[in-house]
Formats: structure tokens, sequence, C-alpha cells
């Protein structure tokens, strides 16, 4: 008479995740690593290990990447489920982590010399090129 009840357990929330991860690892060796490239990360999973703690890994394993700023006055972040008001007091999750490992990969993506930015210096000024 059909399927039976779907048991989840912690250690099938860890496989999903490292599976996920196995996955992701594959599509990022397949990403053209230009400005534009865009890698869509997605999951119908509600668990911290399949989400935020999947994005914080691959922040921190791929330091190429990076997150999107969303240019809205609403940010959304991923938010617990453990709070039954969700409009108000959701938790995030993890953003703190997030938002290091984003700004640490800014950083090492960043120019690091005026000459990166056109800046050339002449004669102790600098000037715009």
């Amino acid at each position: 008479m059909g399927l039976g009840p779907h048991l989840v357990t912690p250690a099938s929330i860890r496989a999903a995740a490292d599976y996920q991860r196995k996955l992701f690892d594959t599509c990022v060796k397949m990403l053209r690593r230009t400005r534009t490239s865009v890698l869509v990360y997605s999951t119908c999973a509600v668990t911290l290990d399949e989400n935020e703690a999947n994005v914080l890994w691959a922040l921190n394993t791929h330091p190429f990447l990076q997150r999107p700023r969303v240019n809205s006055g609403n940010e959304r972040r991923p938010c617990s489920l453990g709070s039954t008001n969700f409009a108000h007091g959701c938790r995030f999750l993890l953003q703190q982590e997030i938002n290091t490992a984003q700004r640490r990969n800014e950083l090492l993506q960043a120019p690091t010399s005026l000459a990166e930015h056109g800046v050339a210096k002449e004669g102790g000024l600098h000037c715009w090129n």
C-alpha cells in the first residue's frame, strides 16, 4: 500500500549533506571562472547541515566563490525552524561565520596594488588611468 514513513536520522542528514558537497565539488569544477559566472545552490531541506553549513563549507573550501550581495533593503537570510514565529524573531544560523567567510573571499579576490586599480604613480601623485 505505497511507501511507509521515511525515518530521518542525524546520520542520514549528515550523509545527505556529504553527498551534496560531492555534487557541489563536481559543479564547481565545471564552472567557468569569470566575473559573470553563477552557481546556484538550492535545496528542499530545512536542516542546518544541508543549507547554511554547506554554504559555509563551500565558501571555506573554494575561496574564489562569493555569495552575491543583496541590493534590496531586506536581505533574506537562512533562518531556523526552531522558532514558531517566523514574522518576528527568526533566528539566523551561522550568519556571522558565512559573512566572515564571504568577506575573506572578497579580500582574496581584491586587487592588491594601486596599479591593479588602474592608478599610476607619477612624481609622488596618484593618477587614474
